[in-house]
């Protein structure tokens, strides 16, 4: 079984932007707002704070309490109009019911964790100027650079295999799903209330998890296809250990492949909204240098 190092494949992604900005007299302006003080959010705000910082790319954090519904969306109308934001992103998770109706306000060029209905939209209509988000788009350059080892393009690699997601919500689920087959895959899309889960662990050829929990363990293990590919995006802390869905130990002589926690598709995810980030610093740059 090989461990997919995504911390190394991250710091190559990041260096090559940090080399491109060096190059540039106006650095990209990233608008993260948060809502409320749960403490996963705190740890991935701060972390995009110093990765921002680090390659040239100012991240601007607007922190709010639960309930300031009116306030947060006036400000999302003027970071939308400030043509020194080039991307803004409601940090999820998000305490409330309030964050489908403020993620529609983000203006579609600046949305660049992909959340809103227009960004989901033209990925299910298979057009390329999608942003597609952090996690799946860390999720689909980890599947490819397992393609690449096996001499083949992701296309190619995708086409007619079976891939089971672990994970139905919309920052990570439903945008890999119309990704993934869109390149020809075939996809299962599980969840909390899938039941006889072991019947579509079988017929994987690749599983995506991003549950939170132990999916994959010594006691389900023998269902798993001889070789499949894992790419295990769960994260959670356990008697004070950062830890994923899968215990490494039932699947190391089943899996070809698989994403470690921590070190995996995290890092691979800031370094992804970073890459939307300058992306979307280009396209206004061009928008607006145009005769």
């Amino acid at each position: 079984m090989q461990l997919l190092q995504g911390k190394q494949l991250s710091n190559n992604l990041l260096e090559d932007i940090k080399v491109k900005l060096s190059e540039l007299s106006e650095k990209p302006r990233l608008a993260i707002i948060q809502i409320g003080d749960e403490k996963p959010s705190n740890v991935y705000v701060s972390i995009k704070e110093k990765v921002g910082k680090e390659i040239g790319i100012d991240i601007d954090v607007y922190k709010y309490q639960t309930g300031d519904f009116a306030f947060v969306s006036s400000k999302i109308e003027e970071l939308n109009d400030d043509k020194t934001v080039h991307g803004i992103i409601l940090q999820l998770p998000t305490p409330g019911s309030e964050v489908k109706p403020l993620l529609e306000l983000i203006d579609p060029q600046k949305d660049v964790d992909g959340l809103t209905s227009n960004s989901l939209g033209k990925i299910w209509h298979n057009e390329s100027q999608e942003f597609l988000g952090a996690t799946p788009k860390a999720i689909m350059y980890a599947i490819e650079h397992i393609s690449k080892s096996y001499g083949e393009s992701l296309s190619e690699f995708l086409t007619g295999k079976n891939v089971l997601v672990i994970n139905h919500n919309i920052l990570i689920g439903r945008p890999l799903a119309g990704r993934l087959l869109n390149l020809d895959a075939t996809v299962t899309l599980a969840h909390s209330k899938t039941k006889n889960l072991e019947k579509y662990l079988q017929n994987a050829d690749i599983i995506v998890t991003a549950t939170g929990n132990k999916i994959i363990t010594l006691q389900n293990s023998s269902n798993l296809k001889q070789d499949v590919i894992i790419i295990d995006s769960g994260y959670s802390i356990v008697n004070g250990i950062v830890t994923g869905d899968v215990e490494v130990e039932a699947v190391q002589e089943k899996a070809s492949w698989l994403t470690p926690v921590p070190g995996g598709i995290g890092p691979l995810g800031v370094a992804m909204l970073m890459q939307n980030t300058y992306d979307a610093f280009l396209s206004f740059q061009d928008t607006n240098h145009q005769p």
